[in-house]
């Protein structure tokens, strides 16, 4: 007989795709669900391990009642990462508000978690295409563990599309920090660190190639950027995240947060230049030999109209 957990997660972001699909991953199913044509849920079958696990052991109550959460949580953060990706949006998967109950020996389980709280309705939703989808889910149950910098990117990216520069500049910077600061704090400190990495450096490069540049920003920060080297916009970066970053009533140019408008050329280039470096990094990940041949068994699966299962050890 089987034992297992059963997990209804609510998903948050206005997103579409064009059919809801079920995968069985090695022992787990994972099936997504819409509502209005919005991709609004998924529910996750995983069977409870026989004995305890390392991670049981070290006493965290969540783990010891769900013993696999902290590889649920892997997968559902690394999935949210790929349709965020694709989507050009921010979807995540609200694993805090989890619904979760146990089959124990094949029999449903008095006990229940329900701390499902949902996302709000939104209005015009983002298209997922299936194989931008399938491959996300693939990523997300095969590989498990997410990048926490593309979380930052995502959350960034969908404050400056909503013109919340601020916020924008505030999650974005974070990804630059979490990838190439290395702990570091203080202008110089920062600067010399943000310099050392070439993906960071050829990135502001080819973003200064870009000729949407001209649209997206004001002329005289489009000039003051080409007029710089590549250091020279870096620390105009950082001192722009300085100045957000310490408020003083005292100061001259002191910023409002109403007037989001006024970070915007900022946060839409710094968009820009993480975007480039998040794409390399999601598809470093996603589009490796192992996830092209367990993508190559979905669609074979689709075809034939069959269950859809993979097993990672046969990759």
């Amino acid at each position: 007989m089987t034992s297992y957990c059963v997990y209804t997660i609510p998903i948050a972001g206005n997103v579409s795709i064009d059919k809801p699909l079920a995968f069985q991953i090695d022992d787990i199913e994972i099936e997504f669900f819409m509502r209005s044509g919005i991709l609004s849920y998924l529910v996750i079958n995983c069977p409870i391990p026989s004995s305890p696990t390392t991670e049981e052991r070290i006493g965290d109550n969540l783990v010891t009642n769900e013993p696999r959460a902290r590889e649920i949580e892997e997968i559902v953060l690394q999935i949210g990462n790929g349709f965020s990706l694709f989507s050009h949006s921010c979807v995540e998967f609200l694993f805090e508000k989890r619904r979760v109950q146990w089959i124990i020996n094949d029999k449903p389980s008095s006990i229940q978690v329900d701390i499902n709280g949902g996302p709000a309705a939104a209005t015009s939703a983002k298209h997922l295409t299936t194989p931008l989808f399938i491959r996300s889910v693939l990523v997300g149950c095969i590989e498990k563990n997410h990048d926490p910098a593309l979380t930052f990117f995502s959350r960034g990216s969908t404050d400056a599309n909503s013109h919340r520069f601020i916020e924008a500049y505030y999650n974005l910077f974070f990804f630059l920090e979490f990838l190439y600061g290395n702990g570091k704090s203080g202008k110089n400190a920062t600067l010399d660190e943000f310099m050392k990495s070439t993906e960071l450096t050829s990135s502001i490069k080819n973003t200064l190639e870009k000729p949407e540049l001209n649209g997206l920003l004001s002329r005289s920060f489009v000039e003051k950027l080409r007029a710089s080297d590549t250091r020279k916009i870096l620390e105009i970066l950082i001192l722009a995240r300085g100045s957000l970053h310490h408020p003083n009533k005292n100061r001259t140019d002191n910023w409002n947060p109403e007037k989001q408008r006024h970070f915007g050329d900022e946060a839409i280039f710094l968009q820009l230049v993480c975007l480039e470096i998040a794409f390399h990094r999601y598809f470093a990940v996603g589009f490796t030999q192992k996830i092209d041949h367990a993508y190559k068994k979905v669609e074979r699966c689709i075809r034939r109209d069959s269950s859809i299962r993979i097993f990672t050890t046969s990759l």
